[in-house]
């Protein structure tokens, strides 16, 4: 409400498609400004990152984003590598700030009293650049842009899952917020990545679990409740940037409180049918490790998978099969996989995961089978349409 008359636009916005159906949309742009700077800053500590995170919202910066250790460590082994190894291996937290302005000259300006400020004046970072030109700008900002990724891409059974790496709390309160979800971690025995927008208090936690494992998914349910709740206890939201969906629908009525009977009582006026998005913000019903969470089933016995194509006779079992297979589990259907590279040994590069599967599935056929085939969307798959085409025949699968 704005002087007692309902915004409509921004009511149904913000309903994630739970209200009603946009047919047509009017937007208003702004123009782009006309210079940018980054300031890449080093710390040996999160705690100082954070300090130095909220000092430099002062400053009028047009991002603000943190990366971990674990997060700086991938980058420097990625294809940001050559930006990452100008970073001091003493380095544990780096801090992005982009300043935007009406011209380049302001802009570096900005960047470089930042670099000052932190360096020299409070001292609380050990490595400090400040990036004016263009290229030089596009090649740190890849730290952030490799790293995330790339988490997808670790070996082993725990993998980073993206539950609750939504939050959002108060600035002021995000040292508090991240030094007790450590606390959490800690008592669960899970470590997990952090992504911070530090210029707004959203915080991007991702725990490492095997979800294959019973014991690991039971643990994901004690993290994501006791995330959530410390986030509403000091002032913050489930739900910033990637909107509620149904993975943070369970704690929205213990955030609005007396609230959500009045969310209710939209939606029922609304969509009286419940037609749009069920089950998203009110009356979740079914419980949401049922409906959210896509478990992969656990193998009945270690050995080789075996790649199996519906053409009779073109069953192909090999240590390329089994790397196939286990990219493909450990996939989470929002980047992609390694390339296998054929046998005249091709350098190991990274594409998209519709690509890797159709290309590794024409390389095992030719073994056994023709050339032609198309990679099936995988009954274990979590992605959401990013792999193969919805109407691709279901060609092959995955067998223990």
């Amino acid at each position: 409400m704005r002087d007692g008359i309902l915004d409509l636009p921004r009511l149904l916005v913000g309903s994630e498609g739970t209200l009603a159906l946009f047919t047509e949309a009017t937007l208003r742009t702004l123009p782009l400004p006309g210079g940018q700077a980054l300031a890449l800053l080093g710390f040996t500590s999160l705690d100082h990152a954070l300090r130095a995170a909220q000092l430099a919202q002062a400053t009028g910066p047009a991002a603000c984003e943190l990366l971990d250790r674990r997060l700086l460590s991938l980058a420097r082994g990625g294809d940001a590598s050559r930006a990452a190894t100008l970073i001091p291996a003493a380095v544990e937290a780096v801090l992005l700030v982009e300043y935007e302005a009406d011209s380049p000259a302001e802009a570096a300006r900005s960047a470089q009293e930042l670099v000052e400020q932190m360096r020299w004046g409070e001292r609380l970072a050990v490595h400090a650049v400040a990036a004016t030109d263009p290229a030089e700008h596009d090649a740190l900002w890849r730290l952030r842009e490799v790293a995330l990724p790339s988490l997808y891409g670790l070996k082993g059974g725990s993998q980073p899952v993206p539950l609750v790496e939504d939050v959002g709390v108060p600035l002021d309160a995000l040292p508090e917020y991240l030094r007790r979800v450590q606390d959490i971690l800690q008592q669960h025995q899970t470590t997990a990545s952090f992504l911070i927008h530090a210029g707004a208090g959203q915080v991007h936690t991702r725990p490492f679990l095997d979800l294959r494992q019973p014991e690991h998914v039971a643990r994901l349910w004690a993290l994501a409740e006791q995330i959530h709740a410390l986030a509403v206890d000091l002032g913050g939201t489930v739900s910033t940037q990637h909107a509620t969906g149904l993975a943070r629908t369970p704690w929205v009525a213990r955030q609005f409180g007396a609230l959500y009977p009045v969310l209710r009582q939209v939606k029922s006026i609304f969509d009286p049918r419940n037609l749009f998005n069920p089950g998203k913000i009110v009356d979740a019903g079914l419980g949401i490790s049922k409906r959210a969470l896509r478990v992969l089933p656990a193998p009945a016995h270690p050995g080789a998978w075996l790649l199996r194509w519906a053409e009779p006779g073109a069953a192909v079992r090999s240590a390329s099969a089994t790397a196939v297979a286990s990219a493909v589990l450990n996939c989470p259907g929002s980047g992609c996989v390694p390339f296998f590279a054929p046998r005249r040994r091709r350098p190991h590069r990274r594409v998209p995961r519709r690509i890797c599967c159709v290309i590794c599935c024409r390389r095992e056929a030719t073994v056994g089978s023709s050339a032609r085939t198309t990679c099936a969307r995988l009954p274990t798959c979590a992605s959401i349409a990013r792999c193969v085409p919805w109407n691709a025949p279901r060609t092959s699968t995955f067998l223990n």
